[in-house]
């Protein structure tokens, strides 16, 4: 049987904790997961789409994704993520000289400025200082390839330094192998081997965008499927907590049918007593319509108390 009583504004508040879960998803199930493997190709002049292709979600040998406008998602990358940083050295371009050759001989290896014209999502504070090849540079060749994780499977994240793809043993493979590729935790993507610190690429792990931008190695990826991607994505999970109060005044009667006689509804002789209460076995939540939405079953039975307030912490995890 039920009992009722509203809840004030002040006992009910959300809290959050972020759950780390680990994924290692095979490339040959890429499409299971909407996680999407495309090519990107530099490319002279305008670019249109092709009137006799099918563009998006239709499968293909290496994405599972469809097919893609490969120079269009060379420029995408592009303006996002490269058009502040001089590919010749890696390092951040002063905005004075966007317009003029980004070579070494027009920009100084040593050259860095807080003002950029773009926001390319630095995923460091480190850049390319008086030539040394540090964290935070980055690359962009002719050709690269993109990997694009879902929303739904990242969280807010890729937790850094938990990112892992390796290859599929086929082909010649790269590097004179088949090293496998990690995050270094400022954004880069290296090579795993513990005789390469090369950069082969870059990963932003708000976005799940890992892509790689070494042309030997891109060219591999472009070719054959990855075996697997690894990494750890952060879930938020939101806790609604209700802290439902029981003066000592309150509930001390049951509404069991079986306990009570009469069209008083006096309790029966068999369960009346100085030391009588009732037991509580379940908390239910309604909303402001009196529908149940929610249903909290306590371990086992609870005492409600006669003579001492009583509170139920009600958690729900979404």
């Amino acid at each position: 049987m039920s009992a009722y009583k509203k809840l004030k504004s002040t006992d009910a508040f959300v809290t959050t904790y972020v759950a780390k879960k680990a994924w290692n998803i095979s490339g040959s199930t890429f499409e299971d997961f909407n996680i999407q493997a495309l090519e990107a190709v530099s490319s002279s002049g305008d670019v249109y789409l092709d009137e006799t292709k099918t563009y998006g979600p239709i499968e293909s040998n290496i994405s599972n994704q469809g097919t893609y406008y490969s120079e269009l998602v060379y420029r995408s990358i592009k303006q996002l993520y490269y058009s502040n940083y001089n590919k010749e050295n890696g390092s951040l371009i002063d905005p004075k000289l966007l317009g003029a050759t980004t070579g070494s001989n027009s920009v100084i290896l040593s050259d860095y400025s807080s003002s950029k014209f773009f926001d390319n999502y630095e995923q460091s504070s480190l850049t390319k200082v008086e030539g040394i090849d540090i964290s935070g540079s980055r690359y962009l060749n002719e050709t690269a390839h993109v990997y694009s994780i879902p929303r739904n499977i990242i969280g807010t994240h890729i937790e850094p330094n938990t990112f892992k793809l390796t290859p599929k043993r086929a082909g010649i493979g790269y590097f004179g192998g088949f090293i496998p590729i990690i995050d270094n935790g400022e954004g880069e993507l290296i090579l795993s081997a513990s005789n390469f610190n090369t950069n082969v690429g870059n990963i932003f792990y708000a976005h799940g965008i890992a892509i790689i931008t070494n042309d030997e190695v891109a060219q591999y990826y472009n070719t054959y499927q990855v075996e697997s991607i690894a990494f750890k994505s952060n879930q938020p999970i939101y806790t609604y907590n209700y802290h439902c109060k029981i003066s000592d005044y309150e509930f001390n009667h049951t509404q069991n049918k079986t306990a009570l006689t009469g069209s008083n509804n006096i309790l029966k002789d068999n369960v009346s007593g100085s030391n009588f209460n009732p037991y509580i076995t379940s908390v239910g939540l309604y909303n402001d319509a009196q529908e149940l939405i929610a249903v909290c079953k306590l371990g086992q039975p609870l005492t409600k108390p006669s003579n001492t307030e009583l509170a139920i912490q009600v958690k729900l995890d979404i």
